[in-house]
């Protein structure tokens, strides 16, 4: 069974399998018996071929290591990369596979908090950035989590602020900063970051809710108060006829400690288009969007012009949100399209968008948003947005299917390596070709992470065992009394089968107490369900008492399904792995008809 041929067996097992929300019972187990992955290992991990064209992922510079790195960019006009380190510092680099070598532009990292969500955390080049007639060539604009005390493990500020990079000395000089924004910040969780700049030459900012439990704070649905919960865009070149002086500073949301200042804004402009004007100085009018929870992640598509927003839930769903100008994204009065214990605004600021796309904690949490793919390595790709979830490390391509509904699809799992708890997936970025990158953490505040490319298997994966004894599923064909470990089901409605009797086991990998992610079964009551990598399904069909054939569904190391079948000898004493082609047999019943079988290959 072949992957070009397998979707319509997978549909036609798993559909009856999952689509329904309970299955008969057939007893079970009494207790987890261990079965490692693929049948402990008797089965491939992928099918052989010439290539397995499943998706993989490669170190990208794997004789770099970084501390913590949240954020690649290329570097205009040169062929560097620039990584931002969350604990406070930026470095640049070749963009080759085989440097070895980066530099430090800048360390600040005794004036970053750091701690969980806390830290540098977006860079963004200005658009003129390396134009040698403009005033703007050498500006950089970071956003980051400024602490005037870093005992205090809570309070500091948001600060946006501009950047001189010296291309003499090629260093970045702390000295050169110029604070736009500094906001005072209760909450070291939900600090945002996303931060771009648009085609029209705006500078745009993810802000989140200023951490706490349904909003807690009180700081979202406000546009009158804090820089919380939206999205804001501003003018920082200040162009009169477009755009137009700060009429309002923000607030502090509580008085902040003795001696520390208060909040402010500086240096820049409001464009004239944003959509809460407020010529009496009543309101923020930065706001772009606002009733963001946490949105760590927002990338423009060029070829769109379009903004897309990772927004991570709370308890119940991830949102995927496209930019719209005067939105309302609904947090903290709804979650996806679940309500919260919060009540809807009476005076509804803006227009209510429900996310572009959600799923539920049940299939991941903590979104990692990424980018729309605009590269040339992978043109099956071209247009999809690539995104990825931390709990699993699962990397996803949302697309669209023929009927203009947005699908995801599951590309590699990216595993974790350092020190728990804060290891893993932490972002995306590009090269000046628009390749992809993933980013990696070992830890927070520790050495050791990596940056992967994207990229296609090239092994030719192997062929499954040759004889159905092989496989290890049964401890004894002769009565098919299967493994341990292989538990039994049966489908509340099964599908026909020319009059075959069938029968269904399952095996999922697990260590004997099956209490981690990875050793469980994803539930969905809308999309397909997720079985853990290297989880094996197994149906066997038998005409009036003979024995016909043994199909395996396996979830590969990729995460995709492969399939294959046995065709059990006229012994019936054991069963053969059919090959490429599709066999057709006719077999006479006990009533004289004759019935044609078709095995899939």
């Amino acid at each position: 069974m072949n992957r070009r041929t397998f979707p319509v067996a997978l549909v036609s097992l798993i559909a009856a399998f999952a689509s329904e929300t309970e299955l008969r019972a057939q007893g079970g187990l009494d207790q987890a018996v261990p079965v490692a992955p693929f049948l402990n290992g008797r089965l491939p991990s992928s099918l052989s071929g010439p290539s397995s064209g499943n998706w993989t992922f490669t170190e990208a510079f794997p004789l770099l290591r970084f501390i913590d790195p949240v954020q690649i960019l290329p570097v205009p006009f040169s062929s560097r990369l620039l990584v931002v380190e969350k604990p406070g510092r930026i470095v640049v680099f070749e963009d080759d596979p085989g440097t070895a070598a980066s530099r430090t532009l800048l360390d600040f990292s005794d004036q970053v908090s750091s701690l969980e969500d806390s830290g540098l955390l977006g860079a963004v080049f200005h658009p003129d950035f390396g134009r040698e007639s403009s005033p703007n060539r050498h500006d950089l604009f970071l956003y980051y989590r400024y602490t005037p005390d870093t005992s205090d493990k809570d309070r500091a500020y948001l600060r946006l602020s501009r950047f001189t990079w010296d291309p003499t000395a090629d260093t970045i000089d702390p000295e050169s900063e110029f604070i736009l924004i500094q906001q005072y910040d209760r909450n070291n969780w939900h600090n945002g970051g996303g931060l771009a700049f648009g085609p029209e030459g705006f500078l745009y900012l993810t802000l989140g809710d200023e951490g706490g439990i349904y909003d807690n704070l009180g700081s979202a649905q406000q546009i009158n108060r804090g820089f919380f919960s939206g999205v804001i865009r501003i003018d920082v070149t200040g162009i009169p006829g477009r755009s137009h002086p700060i009429r309002r500073q923000p607030l502090d949301p509580a008085v902040p400690p003795t001696g520390w200042p208060s909040s402010f804004s500086r240096g820049y402009w409001i464009p004239d288009d944003n959509p809460w004007q407020s010529p009496e100085g009543e309101l923020l009018e930065e706001f772009w969007a606002i009733g963001l929870r946490s949105p760590y992640r927002m990338t423009l598509d060029p070829a769109s012009g379009q903004f897309w927003i990772g927004d991570v839930g709370q308890y119940s769903r991830e949102e995927i949100n496209l930019l719209s100008r005067g939105a309302n994204y609904q947090w903290p009065f709804l979650e996806g399209d679940r309500p919260t214990p919060n009540p809807r605004p009476q005076d509804l600021i803006g227009t209510e968008m429900p996310p572009l796309y959600q799923y539920p904690r049940e299939e991941g949490g903590c979104i990692i948003g990424g980018f729309v793919y605009r590269g040339r390595l992978h043109p099956d790709l071209a247009g999809a947005y690539l995104y990825a979830d931390w709990n699993l490390g699962a990397v996803r391509a949302l697309v669209r299917d023929e009927e203009s509904h947005w699908l995801s699809k599951h590309l590699v799992t990216l595993p974790r390596h350092g020190t728990p708890p804060r290891n893993g997936i932490s972002g995306f970025g590009t090269n000046g070709d628009g390749e992809i990158f993933l980013l990696s953490l070992a830890g927070t505040n520790l050495a050791g992470g990596r940056i992967y490319r994207l990229a296609r298997e090239s092994s030719t994966g192997q062929d499954p065992p040759a004889l159905l004894s092989e496989t290890g599923a049964f401890a004894d064909l002769e009565t098919l009394e299967v493994a341990p470990g292989l538990i039994p089901y049966e489908p509340i409605q099964s599908l026909w089968s020319d009059g075959a009797e069938k029968r269904r086991w399952i095996a999922i990998p697990n260590d004997g107490t099956p209490n981690t992610p990875s050793e469980r079964i994803t539930y969905s009551q809308s999309n397909e369900w997720i079985f853990p990598v290297g989880t094996v399904l197994v149906k066997h069909f038998e005409l009036e008492a003979k024995r016909l054939e043994t199909r395996f569904l396996v979830r590969g190391s990729d995460g995709e399904w492969f399939g294959f079948t046995y065709r059990w000898n006229e012994d019936q004493l054991d069963a053969v792995l059919l090959p490429g082609e599709v066999p057709v047999v006719s077999i006479e019943s006990i009533g004289g008809e004759s019935v044609e079988w078709r095995f899939p290959s």
